[in-house]
């Protein structure tokens, strides 16, 4: 049950008188929500659960370390497929291309249409994702994410570093 703000119960019976009797004193109205409406407080909750439910029927497993990130590897292949969830994106990363485009396929089949990007290059949620066209290597960075921090905290400056030159070097020995 969910209680409607007087305000808002106003505009309501403004649209439809008949609903007018189901106010109460103060002028709220208190209606039973029978799914989960965008903007509600359990919303995102909601989803969450129905994604991970879905993820789970699929065959993923979430991780106990992270919640927000499932595995599965292919019977058939050993082939391992990892997704990322942020709150409606997927980040999918797959070592067999069919996987990928299978449970694309899966998830249409609850969800409707998916928007996917399949490039070489994409940014998401501030990381820099660059994989070679001959799947050999995939590099992450933040460096638009680090420069746009730089630019907003006014740093114009530089300073030299605490560590010593060879801090990262093969031949340090700490």
């Amino acid at each position: 049950v969910m209680k409607i703000q007087k305000d808002i119960a106003k505009i309501i019976v403004d649209e439809m008188p008949e609903l007018k009797p189901f106010l109460d004193f103060n002028g709220a109205m208190y209606v039973k929500v029978v799914r989960a409406i965008y903007g509600l407080i359990e919303s995102g909750a909601l989803w969450n659960q129905h994604l991970t439910d879905t993820l789970i029927k699929l065959g993923h497993q979430q991780l106990k370390t992270d919640g927000c990130i499932f595995k599965k590897e292919n019977s058939k292949t050993g082939k391992r497929t990892f997704i990322g969830v942020y709150v409606d994106d997927l980040l999918i990363c797959c070592e067999d291309e069919n996987d990928r485009i299978h449970l694309i396929k899966e998830l249409e089949k609850i969800y409707g249409a998916m928007k996917t990007n399949n490039d070489y290059h994409l940014i998401y949620r501030g990381l820099e994702i660059k994989q070679s066209k001959d799947l050999t290597y995939t590099t992450v960075s933040q460096i638009e994410y680090t420069k746009e921090l730089i630019k907003e905290s006014g740093i114009t400056g530089t300073a030299r570093t605490p560590c010593t030159s060879t801090f990262l070097s093969d031949n340090s020995k700490n």
